[in-house]
């Protein structure tokens, strides 16, 4: 046009020709009977053959590993005038397959039937080897989670919970197909979770799916054949981007097993602690009769001798009989300090009359009598504790004073008593010599031993800890709880600071 920019011209068949011998990709024409017309320099080395003119001199045929793909490639583009991304395997000079995408046109004859073809090849055999062994890797993968002992899954990351993908072992937990799972929502899971589990466990989840934390329940689930199972579910979560939605990828093992051998051990436990409670019971119901023959008996008998003796004593004839039984008079008075002491350790009066922080004091001040060492007791206790947790308390307590009088060479004594998680803390304290605790797990002679020490706290659904080194004093710390239903704290959580 008049005043316009001149239009390009176009570049001849010589120019395009020398722009197709530039191409780093295989372009070619050929004939339908399958003689090269024409071909690129890229062609021929891909091929592995060294000049464009020794590649033309080549059927075409031959160079395909399976002949029938070139008769399909022939048939789709006499059909369609165009293939695009053809897959096949092609035999290089040296024998090599390859693998290759071939694009390809129709070039017609004078009366419209196909004559030629032309179009480009591209070597994909590195991006095939690839995928290849990203396949091999998924069967060894599926094999593997197809052979672990548990539910694996992969959900989309939202309310929907859509699965990608579940094993097949959900089958065999919760007697639904992997396919009938996948076809279902989150809602199929959510009706086979118990009853009573079920808020929690959604709740956690969407907790969950909120913050993108980690996944993490143990339930009950009730499988289509009516039984209750106990399922241990861990997910976490990966991130999609712009690639996808988020995923949560998880694993729920079956832990009925588990929980059975759990429940049983804790029957078991409990039972043991029934029999520990009743023998208990029945060595104190033992000492309290003994206390009561001692103290109704044995020691109004002797103080009555005392008196009887005091009175001869006052009316002797002589100096030599008054001092004799003086004499006699004294020892009657020793033996009721040793009844009466006796009767303390059987069952201070102390315990049920004033309680367990009272009783610890006299047992501290009886022991002081013959034990040079600074004592005290710090009372922390709001409520005092039943009957049999003083008892259990105290005779830890008098175990561990005991040791401590014997053996650690203490000149300070500290009794503690706080409450801590819905119990009651005893911490009995010394500056002593120390021990390794490992040297006296066996029982100490003329003492319960430190197993029976722990065998009371257990017994009474508590723990009991030594921590004791040579040279750095011991501690005996005790936890029980104030009422059954208490959980037990794991080591030190309870200790009176």
């Amino acid at each position: 046009m008049p005043g316009g920019e001149a239009r390009p011209e176009p570049p001849d068949g010589g120019d395009l020709r020398s722009l197709l011998r530039e191409l780093p990709v295989g372009v070619y024409r050929t004939s339908v009977e399958g003689r090269f017309v024409d071909a690129n320099p890229a062609l021929a080395e891909l091929l592995g053959y060294p000049s464009v003119q020794e590649l033309l001199t080549v059927r075409v045929p031959d160079l395909y590993v399976d002949p029938g793909d070139r008769e399909r490639l022939l048939e789709a583009v006499a059909r369609d005038g165009l293939v695009r991304a053809f897959p096949t395997r092609l035999r290089r000079r040296d024998g090599r397959e390859i693998w290759v995408e071939v694009n390809a046109r129709a070039i017609p004859g004078p009366q419209g039937e196909l004559r030629f073809l032309e179009g480009a090849v591209m070597d994909v055999t590195a991006r095939r080897r690839a995928e290849e062994a990203l396949r091999a890797a998924e069967r060894r993968y599926r094999t593997l989670i197809e052979q672990i002992p548990a539910v694996t899954y992969v959900d989309v990351a939202d309310p929907t919970g859509t699965t990608l993908f579940v094993s097949p072992q959900i089958e065999r937990v919760f007697g639904v197909t992997p396919e009938e799972w996948k076809a279902a929502d989150a809602s199929l899971w959510a009706d086979v979770i118990h009853p009573e589990d079920r808020d929690r466990v959604l709740a956690a989840y969407h907790r969950s799916l909120e913050r993108r934390r980690p996944f993490r329940a143990e339930y009950r689930i009730v499988a289509r054949d009516g039984r209750v199972r106990w399922i241990r579910d861990r997910g976490e979560f990966i991130p999609g981007g712009e690639a996808g939605p988020d995923l949560l990828q998880g694993v729920m093992f079956d832990v009925t097993a588990d929980r059975q051998r759990e429940e049983e051990l804790r029957r078991s436990r409990e039972e043991i602690r029934e029999l520990l409670s009743r023998l208990v019971r029945a060595q104190e119901e033992e000492r309290a009769r003994i206390a009561a023959d001692i103290h109704d008996d044995s020691i109004q008998v002797m103080t009555a001798v005392g008196m009887r003796i005091e009175a001869a004593r006052r009316r002797a004839s002589s100096p030599e009989e008054a001092a004799s039984l003086g004499k006699l008079e004294e020892t009657v008075a020793a033996a009721i300090r040793r009844l009466r002491r006796l009767l303390f350790e059987l069952r201070p009066r102390a315990l049920d009359e004033e309680g367990l922080a009272a009783a610890l004091r006299e047992q501290l001040q009886r022991l002081g009598e013959d034990w040079d060492v600074e004592w005290g007791v710090e009372d922390g206790l709001v409520e005092e504790p039943s009957p049999e947790l003083r008892t259990v308390l105290f005779r830890v307590a008098q175990e561990a004073l005991a040791n401590a009088r014997k053996h650690s060479r203490a000149r300070r004594v500290w009794v503690e008593l706080a409450e801590r998680d819905g119990g009651v803390v005893l911490r009995v304290r010394d500056d002593g010599i120390g021990f390794r605790v490992d040297d006296v797990r066996a029982p100490v002679a003329g003492h319960l031993g430190l197993p029976s020490m722990r065998e009371r706290a257990q017994m009474a659904g508590g723990w009991l800890r030594i921590d004791s080194n040579p040279g750095a004093g011991t501690t005996v710390e005790a936890w029980v709880p104030l009422r059954p239903e208490v959980d037990r704290p794991r080591f030190g959580r309870g200790s009176p600071r």
